[in-house]
């Protein structure tokens, strides 16, 4: 508190004000990333909106969580601040960060701190260090700029309501109006020598912009030492504004903060639009950007630009996998990325002044005379930047001798081979998102007509774009029945009310009549779309809820044969009822017969059984998934658990495994601790399983591209790592193991690194890793 208030009393300080500040575009809505942006300063970094997945994309622009002290969201919509909690997190809890705008994200923070991954921070805590800073507050200010929010909303003419605001607003949308801080005035030397103005704290007040009286009894204003600071151009002011509605124009145009920009008394230099393209492209608001002067320049960012991405990582790494196994690693979809971008990058222009913005984007607003080149970084987004690297590492005689080996094995393999059933991983990640893997979601399609999803953690939506693109991915959502849940914490739960709003969108770009999502999960797991359901927007009626909820149900008493029958009469009727009831107080409960019959056939599903397992992660209520279709496979999906002999039992004889591997062996006692497995202990759950396929997958941040092979991986014969964007068809599961022996000779360098600081630690030369530990946003 006292550091607080020590940065409050300097925070106006001129020799604070950042020389160098610069409006850098994270996302133009176009791709993966809904729109958003940041204002960078040499002291601190200002946010405006965090998305979901804003934690995994920012990195491109090495933004860094705990430099940002100011979030600014311009409406109280799940694509504005989905990501907040997660970008929280990596922030740290000494950090404390202020939430500007609409009121309630606050509310929903602190709600949900029970529901995030204790893996990650020990105890949840992090809306300790928010603090919400609501529009009704009408100004902020600091050392950098001076921010007066504008509230955005449908003004009425009703006498019966207070201040022009209809009742019909469920929420006020929030513009800002920034104005930089006038920097710091240069000292004149002359003047301070012909005033004798000595040197120390006199002269230091001075420079701070205060009047001072000399010993002599003089009186000295700091304009009689001070002059401008000529060295110095900008353009100081910018509006940020986000109009969903024609109906809200009104409330922008009359406003009285933004009159004197609009009656030309003061200049306004940015206008940044991340308004809807179908209120953009209107003659009044067009009227509206116009009222600002020519002098303003206009940035759009608002889905409408061209679709480019926001790293290139995983673009560079599929060329690499390709070349190895093109059966299961798919082209990726599809941008308009043909050149490199960069900061310097020409944006197109579409009307005078008016640019569409890029990803990397970056206007000026303050810097120093004929120095403009220097602020630009070496930042820039080349997909093809790494391809002759990787035809090099390819070419080479080791990697080439596997290559071909394995490539005989894939021609051996019977064809043509069955579309379905079909896994894909969308992310393969623990607790937090790496630049090549993303956190917990899988795809298991059935059928032709039915995929499910086990998991949904953050940024699952821009996975699936990234897999199917644009103009399939409305197809891809008529198919998507059901998302299974295996426990409540945000790396497995956050990314699904995206999935739902856009899946909703898909049914209505293609006529259908809309078929509610089927979510499979614990009431706690549940918790998060209730939360925003109930504050925000209603995205409950969109979904037909099943609770596989194990503590509630397992905990009732059990039976006494002193005490009289308490059965009901339709249970002494209804054997299976009696059956259901002995299920679920084992742990397991029988999915299908709680599903809606309108929404399950298993004709239409290709599935027969879903079992619900109840298995040992956290104290959330975690359940493992085992699948049986109408040919009798049977898939199993872990979830995150150690060891579960219940899961052992009840995918006995499973043709497909995919089970979490968080840990390395060395690491045994910490995957323990946190209730997960080491990959030794998923191949032997796998053994014990007698599956005849076992997928290892949710590895640890600190294992980039591939995390550690033993040995005994080739000897089983049946055992494979999944990556991100792998798809395998049920027929090209044998291709898993026979890639080990690739990655060993193509990951080589990574995988001595693994393999060095596990053998420092058992040495005892130095402490245990904690570099990537989960938590840690790694590039």
């Amino acid at each position: 508190m006292e550091e607080e208030k020590r940065k409050e009393s300097t925070s106006f300080d001129p020799g604070l004000v950042p020389h160098k500040v610069t409006i850098d575009v994270v996302s133009n809505g176009s791709a993966q990333l809904p729109p958003c942006f940041i204002i960078w300063t040499s002291q601190k970094t200002y946010m405006f909106n965090v998305p979901e997945a804003t934690s995994r994309y920012s990195k491109t622009l090495r933004v860094r969580e705990p430099t940002v002290t100011d979030i600014f969201f311009t409406r109280s919509m799940w694509s504005n601040f989905g990501g907040l909690t997660g970008f929280l997190l990596n922030k740290g809890k000494t950090c404390t960060t202020r939430l500007h705008g609409p009121p309630k994200i606050k509310l929903y923070v602190e709600t949900m701190r029970n529901f995030l991954d204790v893996d990650i921070t020990g105890k949840a805590e992090i809306s300790n260090a928010v603090q919400e800073v609501l529009y009704t507050s009408r100004q902020f200010e600091d050392a950098a700029l001076k921010v007066s929010y504008v509230p955005v909303f449908e003004m009425s003419t009703s006498t019966g309501e207070t201040n022009g605001i209809a009742e019909s607003n469920k929420f006020i949308d929030v513009a800002f109006l920034l104005e930089l801080k006038p920097p710091a005035k240069k000292m004149n030397p002359l003047r301070i020598m012909e005033l004798k103005v000595p040197v120390g704290p006199l002269l230091s007040n001075l420079k701070a912009g205060q009047t001072i009286t000399l010993p002599d009894g003089r009186v000295i204003q700091p304009d009689d030492v001070l002059e401008e600071n000529t060295s110095l151009e900008e353009k100081p002011t910018l509006l940020v504004a986000e109009c969903s509605s024609l109906k809200k124009l009104p409330s922008l145009t009359s406003n009285s903060i933004l009159q004197p920009f609009i009656n030309g008394s003061k200049k306004l230099c940015y206008l940044i639009h991340m308004t809807p393209h179908s209120v953009f492209e209107t003659d009044e608001y067009n009227r509206w950007m116009k009222s600002f002067g020519e002098q303003c320049t206009h940035l759009v960012l608002n889905g409408a630009g061209p679709i480019l991405p926001h790293m290139d990582g995983i673009f560079q790494h599929r060329y690499f996998q390709r070349a190895l196994c093109p059966e299961i690693f798919p082209e990726l979809y599809p941008t308009d990325c043909k050149e490199p971008i960069s900061q310097t990058t020409e944006m197109p222009k579409i009307g005078e002044n008016v640019f569409m913005g890029l990803p990397l984007s970056r206007l000026i607003m303050r810097c120093k005379k004929n120095d403009r080149e220097k602020y630009d970084s070496d930042i820039n987004i080349d997909l093809n930047s790494s391809k002759a690297e990787i035809d090099d590492k390819l070419s080479e005689a080791s990697v080439k001798e596997k290559v071909d080996e394995f490539r005989k094995v894939v021609e051996e393999l019977p064809q043509p081979v069955a579309e379905y059933p079909k896994f894909s991983f969308l992310g393969t990640a623990s607790a937090c998102p790496t630049k090549y893997r993303n956190v917990s979601s899988y795809l298991f399609e059935t059928s032709q007509n039915c995929a499910l999803m086990i998991d949904c953690g953050e940024g699952t939506y821009a996975q699936l774009l990234t897999l199917y693109g644009h103009d399939d991915i409305s197809t891809f959502f008529t198919k998507l029945r059901a998302i299974f849940v295996t426990h409540a914490h945000q790396d497995h739960t956050q990314g699904i009310n995206t999935i739902i709003v856009k899946r909703h969108e898909a049914f209505q770009k293609l006529g259908l009549p809309y078929r509610p999502l089927i979510i499979i999960s614990s009431n706690l797991a549940r918790h998060n779309l209730m939360l925003y359901s109930r504050n925000f927007h209603n995205l409950e009626d969109l979904v037909s809820y099943v609770d596989c909820s194990f503590l509630t149900r397992s905990s009732k008493p059990k039976s006494d044969s002193n005490k009289k029958d308490t059965n009901t009469t339709e249970q002494k009727a209804r054997p299976d009822i009696n059956n259901t009831l002995a299920l679920e107080r084992r742990g397991l409960i029988e999915i299908t017969q709680h599903f809606d019959k309108d929404l399950f056939t298993p004709e239409e599903w290709n599935l027969k059984s879903i079992l619900a397992v109840q298995v040992i992660h956290s104290q959330l209520n975690s359940a493992g998934f085992v699948f049986e279709d109408l040919d009798g496979r049977r898939v199993v999906f872990s979830g995150d658990t150690m060891p579960c002999e219940l899961l052992v039992e009840h995918g006995k004889d499973a043709d497909v495994l995919v089970h979490e591997a968080t840990f390395e062996d060395d690491f045994s006692d910490m995957a323990y601790k946190k209730k997960h497995s080491t990959i030794g202990q998923a191949v032997q759950i796998g053994k014990r399983m007698n599956a005849k396929f076992t997928i290892l997958s949710h590895f640890s941040g600190r294992y980039h591209k591939i995390p550690a092979l033993p040995e005994y991986l080739e000897e089983c014969g049946n055992v494979g790592i999944a990556m991100d964007h792998m798809v395998v068809r049920y027929g090209h599961l044998p291709l898993l193991s026979k890639l080990i022996p690739i990655y060993r000779v193509v990951y080589e360098e990574e995988l001595k690194t693994i393999e060095g600081k596990e053998l420092n630690r058992n040495l005892g030369r130095g402490p245990l890793i904690s570099e990537g530990l989960p938590g840690t946003a790694i590039e």
